[in-house]
């Protein structure tokens, strides 16, 4: 039973409000005044709390209102002269339900209410609730109401769970206050009671469940602040729970160390008051119920909030803090639940006891869960190592960790301090738990319990680390034991377009540096901070403190360091330049560092979102290895393949082509196409060139099942406006493009290798033969002059688009002169939208620019898409011209017409 009233500390005078009139015909003005009246009130809550006011003190201000406010109406209808004889009063009970019952209202949250009566509704009665209900809608207040009488509430609450939860959450206002003791004596007390173990066991024992995902409180970019993980529905059950197991209405009145300290309800009380405050502005901001705090709110809300920087950098200290709370509320809630799950009946305990069975050093087993006697909570004051212990018994038994023995090893973690992680069974238990093939799980308990940071302090600084950057989804803590986790997955991995990476990592001897390398992988966002000599860098400590040897720790420092590397070379650089591969070989120096990073690439990538690996990357990031391994063992390779390309394509055509044919088409090339192209595929570009007739313009399409994607090869005339063209075509049939090759052959022809996504073509099209020949037969058309671009994109294929997140990505341009490089590079980052690459294709070959390579990715809503480009054989080196480029592509990528580009 909650407090009969929540004191509204604001002193609104509502005996300064007129009487309200008889017909209701009548009371618009009154409905006016007496809103501006409550958003008077509202206002100096409003303020109190932007001044810096606790949540709990603003919601009870909230509800302190609402309940001056119901009570004034509901006698100021009893004063009305059709009820004023008739003394209703005490043939009803109006009560609180809800959030509102546990005197917690957030500014725009639901106002429940229950009408109780002692029998049935007569007509007066109901005619006194309607005029309550229509008076309280009329002054804008948003009521959810119910009227029952007192057996039916019994009878309700036997057979409806959520009915049952909600009697434990009432409070009363007004009417016969006689009547809502004996709801509360008849239904909390027996009821509940009565149901408890069932209830607990079922309805309720959902909420702690973990996901079969894996996914926990830090897995949400977009928390919902009240249903979510760590929200304050996890806060609700707890109570609820010991509401149910101990007859208390909070958690404070428990007055047991065994299920909550004082320490951990002070954390908890905090943790939940900020979840209240960041609620409470989630409300004001978007004047509305809202629990979701999406990305486009969350720089509004720390700026509201008081969270200080520029940027995402408030955004990042804000989201930190929330997901530290949430934590709290959800670690501590959970060990709370399942202590009053275990509050069985005495013959229930004894039948348990004799189904544990005794492990070492006092453990028990349960089921699958590892337990400690009860009455044990000194067990880690005399021995810490226990804490050890308690862990590899996990490990070698296959077992978890029950919350009760959690919560101990969650209070005892301070006992892990620097003196204790710097001796050898600590580096003994680490190092033997990142060399076992399956250690992410326990990693994770570890996580859980608060000791993985504790044993390993550099792990500590990513705890709840946000990267708002619209592509990580997780936390950095998350993300570094989900790399773990798809490491070890590699292991028993049935995928075969895995398969490389999966030789890989089965081939190396010690993963220990390389699962290290994951857990520590926050560093490598700031690659600056480790510096170039890895005995001074922030990884030298824990080096030491693990007996690294000085290889083992040179390779931590360069995994770390470097873990974006292969990444950012395999999506946005060109894998087939030779310099690039160079530069990578040299880099790592050795073919089992570059494993290792060609296996950490893949993780890390893995780890950012579900959505992040595709076959296409796959392809790519495993190509760039290959070609890199190929250097490091025989470094002349890169030399020798044009040679060898060329003797290749004869032999595969000497049966189909006369020698002079293929040569005419070889001498004709471009260097950079024997270092890019394969025998195989430049066979195909002859066969196709060959049976083109009279034809201006051909394209064969070949779908790659392994990597998702058709390879369309086009030859056509040497113009700049070619790719242009073929890119507006299939634009205008909704096809996203991943990447392109360009080589324009001496003599007026040119060769187009352009790779489209396969998945989301064959959504839309069945008979993808006949969509490739019309999608020919429209170039030609173009190229005839028939048709036009504006004409095809008119009346292109549309679809929705993803919701925006709402908050604008600015377009980043970047322009430069390589001296290895024989083209100049173009970057350009911007909002990924339909239409974006035919835009940057359109203003480019305005200027006359040839385009060689296109790379096109997308990072969380980010569209980056690299070009290699020449002016008239050369590069771009105008500096006026250059920004005149950057300029127009800013233009025209505003532009939301394809057709009306200019």
């Amino acid at each position: 039973m909650n407090e009969p009233t929540v004191k509204f500390q604001f002193g609104a005078d509502f005996s300064a409000l007129e009487t309200i009139p008889e017909d209701p015909r009548e009371r618009s003005q009154y409905f006016q005044r007496f809103k501006s009246f409550l958003n008077v009130s509202r206002n100096k809550i409003k303020a109190w709390h932007r001044q810096g006011a606790g949540g709990r003190e603003v919601i009870q201000a909230h509800a302190g209102l609402i309940d001056e406010t119901i009570k004034h109406v509901v006698l100021a209808i009893a004063g009305l002269e059709a009820f004023r004889k008739a003394d209703l009063s005490h043939r009803f009970a109006l009560i609180a339900v809800g959030g509102y019952g546990r005197g917690e209202l957030n500014p725009c949250s639901d106002i429940d209410l229950l009408f109780l009566l002692n029998k049935k509704l007569d007509r007066q009665l109901d005619s006194f609730i309607q005029e309550i209900i229509s008076v309280l809608w009329g002054i804008g207040l948003e009521i959810g109401h119910s009227c029952r009488t007192l057996k039916e509430c019994q009878t309700l609450a036997r057979e409806d769970s959520t009915v049952r939860t909600s009697m434990i959450e009432t409070r009363f206002l007004v009417g016969a206050k006689e009547l809502y003791e004996r709801l509360w004596d008849s239904v909390y007390k027996n009821v509940p009671q009565k149901h408890a173990q069932q209830y607990l066991d079922t309805t309720l024992r959902q909420f702690f469940a973990r996901p079969a995902s894996g996914e926990g409180v830090t897995s949400h970019p977009e928390p919902d602040i009240k249903n979510g993980p760590g929200g304050l529905r996890d806060y609700h059950v707890a109570m609820w729970a010991v509401a149910m197991c101990f007859d208390g209405t909070s958690l404070a009145e428990i007055d047991r160390d065994d299920i909550l300290d004082a320490g951990e309800l002070q954390t908890l009380k905090k943790s939940v008051n900020f979840l209240l405050r960041v609620r409470n502005e989630l409300h004001y901001l978007t004047g509305k119920k809202a629990d979701v705090l999406t990305r486009s709110i969350q720089m509004d809300l720390a700026h509201h909030l008081g969270y200080e920087g520029n940027g995402a950098v408030a955004v990042e200290r804000f989201m930190r803090e929330y997901f530290l709370h949430a934590t709290h509320i959800h670690t501590i809630s959970e060990a709370v639940f399942h202590r009053c799950l275990e509050s069985r009946p005495l013959l229930q305990k004894v039948i348990t006891s004799l189904q544990h069975k005794k492990l070492a050093s006092g453990f028990l087993v349960y089921k699958s869960q590892l337990r400690v006697p009860d009455h044990a909570d000194d067990l880690f004051e005399t021995d810490r190592a226990l804490i050890l212990t308690a862990f590899n018994l996990c490990r070698d038994h296959d077992l978890e960790l029950d919350a009760q023995l959690k919560r101990l090893i969650r209070l005892n973690k301070h006992r892990l301090d620097a003196e204790f992680i710097r001796g050898m069974q600590v580096k003994t238990f680490l190092y033997d738990l990142l060399k076992a093939p399956k250690s992410f799980l326990l990693l994770r308990q570890m996580h859980e319990a608060g000791v993985l940071g504790q044993l390993l302090p550099e792990f500590e600084q990513s705890l709840f680390e946000v990267h708002y950057d619209f592509y990580h989804r997780y936390t950095s803590d998350e993300h570094a034991l989900r790399m773990v986790r798809f490491l070890e997955e590699l292991d028993t991995s049935k995928d075969v377009n895995l398969n490389k990476l999966k030789q890989v990592y089965v081939s190396i001897p010690d993963r220990v540096v390389l699962k290290l390398a994951c857990l520590l992988q926050t560093f490598g966002n700031r690659p600056g901070d480790l510096g170039n000599d890895h005995a001074e860098s922030p990884l030298a400590d824990v080096a030491r403190r693990l007996q690294l040897t000085p290889k083992q720790q040179g390779t931590l420092h360069f995994l770390v360091k470097h873990k974006n590397m292969m990444n950012e070379l395999a999506f946005h650089h060109d894998i087939h330049h030779p310099p690039t591969i160079r530069n990578l070989g040299h880099l790592t120096g050795q073919t089992d560092r570059l494993d290792l990073l060609f296996l950490l690439s893949y993780a890390d990538l893995k780890a950012v979102a579900p959505e992040t690996w595709t076959e296409w990357k796959n392809i790519l990031l495993t190509e760039l290895y290959h070609r890199t391994r190929n250097f490091l063992v025989r470094p002349e390779s890169i030399d020798e393949k044009p040679k060898a390309t060329r003797n290749a394509v004869y032999s595969l055509l000497a049966d189909e082509f006369d020698r002079a044919t293929i040569s005419e088409h070889m001498d004709a090339m471009p260097e950079d196409y024997f270092l890019t192209e394969s025998s195989e595929d430049i066979a195909d570009h002859i066969r196709l060139i060959q049976s083109m007739g009279g034809r201006p313009f051909s394209l064969k399409a070949t779908y790659h099942e392994k990597g998702g994607f058709y390879n369309l090869v086009v030859a056509g005339p040497s113009d700049i406006h070619l790719f242009k063209n073929l890119v507006g075509t299939l634009t205008a049939r909704a096809m996203n493009i991943l990447g392109a090759q360009i080589f324009a052959r001496n003599g007026g022809l040119t060769v187009l290798i352009i790779q489209v996504n396969a998945q989301e073509v064959q959504k839309l099209y069945r008979d993808m033969a006949t969509v490739w020949q019309e999608i020919e037969d429209n170039v030609c058309r173009i190229l005839d002059k028939q048709t036009t671009l504006g004409d095809l994109l008119r009346t292109r294929t549309r679809f929705h688009e993803k919701k925006n997140s709402g908050v604008g990505i600015e377009p980043k341009i970047q322009i430069d002169n390589w001296p290895e490089d024989r083209f100049t590079r173009v970057r350009i980052e911007a909002r990924d939208h339909p239409g974006m690459l035919y835009k940057i294709v359109f203003t480019l070959a305005q200027f006359g620019i040839e385009l060689h390579r296109a790379k096109i990715a997308v990072r969380g809503g980010r569209g980056i898409d690299m070009f290699s480009v020449s002016l008239r054989g050369g590069k771009i080196l105008f500096q006026p011209l250059i920004q005149r480029i950057k300029d127009k592509i800013i233009q025209d990528l505003l532009v939301e017409k394809l057709e009306e580009l200019s």
